[in-house]
């Protein structure tokens, strides 16, 4: 019973330009390319190089078999739901590497004629696969397919036409060859499929020509064109399958599409297969230093891996795999980099904080001046060496220690680093010219007369401009000093006139005492006052601040009826609060002095106490404790405490600001705030210190902590109350036990706070 159509074998024999180098050019024509992508579409074997010079043995050998043609085997592909199974073989011309002439076999046909018969044998023949396999066709790691029976009959030919320009060829020689190649192959009654190759690298010239080849009148419109190039896998079982259906006479001939639509097509399935395998990438390799070798076995079991393999090839794969492993050193790099340059112009800041600290010093000569700081192992650590031409970024042991924060020191010699140096020294030339045009300013106000205390900078600047201290500065800038300017000024009159007043006392007491003056100072009776000094220049220079000299003038008056510390003007310098002063520190004395540390006391220890605040609040805490303690000693029941104090008002986080050291190893911690952003600071700094990532024996997490709110008077009672809330709130947060003493005497007699205890009962250290 005969095979139905649709199973069909077909044997097909591509044919093109062959010959030596002399007659083709250096390269052929791509039918060897053409067969093994038909053959096999995997792109792992997929060979872009075969060869048709040969020593005398491979030719001899079984793949070969002293014949001018190669088996590459078979393959089936489906189209249209009907499956079709190809024998195909290549037709060239082998050339002897010691003669290079063609090798002489059996039969002495020219190539038109031996490449067009219908009818091809050759007794144990097997298949090729590529170069690499002549010489060992006994190997096991090459298939050992024999063509079936020894023989074939053609069903149809492929004629390959290449369309990329050729040296050391003409494009004459190619159609002239071809032409007759087809005319011979037309004698056959077989179908042919004239075939482009290697239109990825197309001559548009070449193009035409073999359009007007397939359009010659002796064809009658019966060999078709197809686009192809094996290389980019385009079209190439397309070519096939056309001739397929021409060979199957019952079935339409398909449509021939494009190479330009086909190659679209083909590279829209390719970047679905890298995007696809770039995100499997992405989920699964995560380590800059994976290898692909460790992670193959993994990937093989994705879908869109092998994929991906099957279109591109195990290469691709490596290629895109060692792209997405640098991509992600890149950005660790990059990350690092990042923290580095935000941190660099702090760090330098610090080093090099003035004009006076740089000096005459260039910048290579800066960078030794860091490097011999004494804070340098610090902030800095030496990556490698200077001068080698090495950076941090070279150096993979570096980049993945994320333990090590410190910043790589060669980057202050890298163009980044010049570059925010002369940023910083083009700042502080910028404030120190400010500064000196700021004082130019002050002091060109103080050679001006027309500027009076109470007058303001709209009523006077004409009287600078055109000045380089006026023209330098901002207007924000020019401001600032004239108020402070008029704040100096106003301040200097003020007292002036209060030694006016004060030698004027005797005058005015004796118009009070005068038999028709009244018991309340009226309006006459200052008036009259004016009068006796309204000529003095001390009085007239407050002329424009005629309200603030009245006022002045009135409580002068009130004092001098009504005497009182409170009232005078001079405050702490009054006499009589300088004598005050002197007897509450002899009372001190005496207390202090019934307060010693009794002598039967049995138990002696240390007390080691943290102060923390910022703003000078640490030092302060710390001045007035030690005020309450004779040589940093104070006694509880029968036990003394030898008390030591770590004062810390900056970064914790810092080694020189860490709450213990080797040598100090705290009891408990003192917390003082007065502002919104010194409590913030407390609580980052708490924050750092109790959940630090340290073994169990140097954790802080049961350090008894007082949080104590310094009262300021300059705050409103409802803005105070808030304040001290928050502290509280703070203490909350922690989940600790909280308690709140208004009045704690017993340690901190002169300042006025609230305390919010945290954590654990503090009592003993405070009564």
């Amino acid at each position: 019973m005969a095979k139905k159509a649709e199973d069909r074998t077909y044997n097909v024999s591509v044919i093109g330009f062959s010959g030596s180098e002399n007659v083709k050019g250096p390269v052929g024509v791509g039918k060897s390319c053409l067969c093994n992508r038909f053959i096999n579409d995997v792109a792992d074997k997929y060979h872009m190089e075969h060869i048709s010079v040969l020593s005398q043995t491979d030719f001899a050998g079984r793949v070969i078999n002293n014949d001018h043609f190669l088996y590459w085997g078979e393959t089936t592909k489906t189209d249209e739901g009907n499956n079709f199974t190809f024998h195909v073989i290549e037709q060239t011309e082998f050339i002897d590497d010691v003669s290079f002439q063609s090798f002489k076999t059996g039969r002495t046909d020219n190539y038109y004629k031996r490449s067009t018969q219908v009818k091809v044998q050759s007794a144990e023949k097997l298949m090729y696969i590529c170069k690499d396999q002549l010489g060992m066709e006994t190997d096991s790691a090459y298939e050992q397919k024999l063509m079936p029976e020894g023989k074939l009959n053609i069903d149809g030919f492929i004629c390959c036409f290449d369309v990329s320009k050729v040296s050391q060829t003409t494009m004459v020689h190619q159609v002239d060859f071809v032409i007759a190649l087809l005319n011979a192959a037309m004698k056959t009654k077989k179908p042919i499929v004239l075939v482009t190759t290697k239109n990825d690298d197309a001559d548009k010239r070449y193009l035409q020509e073999v359009a007007k080849i397939a359009a010659r009148k002796d064809y009658k419109g019966n060999i078709p064109i197809v686009e192809t190039s094996a290389h980019k896998n385009v079209n190439v079982e397309q070519a096939f399958l056309v001739l397929a259906h021409m060979m199957d006479k019952n079935k339409r001939r398909p449509i021939i599409t494009p190479y330009i639509d086909a190659f679209k097509q083909r590279q829209e399935i390719e970047e679905v297969a890298i995007e696809a395998y770039k995100n499997l990438l992405r989920i699964h390799v995560t380590d800059p230093k994976a290898v692909f070798k460790s992670y193959l076995r993994k990937l093989e079991k994705e879908p869109d891996f092998n994929h991906y393999v099957e279109l591109l090839g195990t290469e691709n794969a490596k290629k895109l795999f060692r792209q997405h492993a640098r991509q992600l050193r890149e950005d660790q790099i990059r990350k690092r980099e990042q923290i580095f340059s935000t941190r660099l112009p702090d760090l330098i800041q610090r080093f090099l904080p003035d004009l006076e600290t740089i000096g005459n010093r260039s910048w290579s000569a800066c960078q030794k001046y860091i490097k011999d700081h004494k804070d340098f192992n610090h902030y800095f650590v030496e990556v490698c060496k200077p001068g080698e031409g090495e950076t941090w970024k070279m150096v993979p042991k570096f980049i993945d220690n994320y333990n090590e924060t410190r910043t790589p020191f060669d980057i202050l010699s890298s163009p980044e680093g010049e570059a925010v140096y002369q940023k910083h020294l083009k700042q502080l030339q910028e404030a120190h010219k400010k500064i000196q045009l700021m004082q130019q300013f002050k002091k060109l106000l103080s050679e001006t007369p027309q500027v009076t205390p109470g007058a303001t900078l709209e009523d006077t600047y004409l009287l600078f401009v055109g000045k380089d201290c006026y023209i330098g500065l901002s207007q924000a800038e020019r401001d600032d000093v004239f108020d402070d300017f008029q704040e100096d000024l106003k301040y200097q009159v003020k007292h002036e006139l209060h030694e006016l007043l004060w030698e004027r006392t005797a005058t005015f007491i004796q118009q009070r005492m005068q038999p028709n003056s009244s018991h309340k100072l009226t309006q006459d009776d200052l008036n009259s006052i004016k009068a006796e000094i309204e000529k003095d220049p001390r009085y007239r220079r407050l002329d424009k601040m005629e309200d603030e000299r009245d006022v002045i003038l009135i409580n002068h008056l009130g004092f001098l009826e009504c005497p009182s510390s409170e009232q005078c003007y001079y405050k702490e310098l009054c006499a009589e609060t300088q004598v005050q002063s002197v007897l509450e520190t002899a009372a001190k004395t005496v207390n202090r002095s019934s307060n010693r540390i009794s002598a039967v006391s049995e138990k002696e220890c240390p007390l080691n106490l943290v102060l923390l605040g910022n703003e000078d609040l640490a030092n302060k805490l710390l001045k007035q404790i030690r005020e309450m303690f004779e040589h940093d000693l104070f006694q509880y029941n029968d036990t003394i405490y030898q008390v030591d104090y770590r004062p810390i008002g900056e970064d914790v986080s810092l080694e020189q600001n860490a709450f213990q050291t080797a040598e100090f190893k705290p009891n408990g911690c003192l917390c003082m705030y007065k502002s919104e952003s010194s409590l913030n600071y407390i609580a980052s700094s708490l924050e750092t210190v109790l959940t630090a990532d340290v073994p169990e024996e140097e954790s802080l997490r049961n350090l008894p902590i007082v949080i104590i709110h310094e009262y300021d008077p300059q705050l409103s009672e409802k803005d105070s109350m808030k304040l001290s809330q928050k502290g509280q709130d703070l203490a909350r947060k922690y989940g600790f036990r909280l308690k709140l003493l208004i009045n704690i005497c017993s340690l901190l007699h002169h300042i006025n706070v609230s305390f919010s205890f945290v954590y654990s009962d503090f009592s003993f250290y405070l009564t």
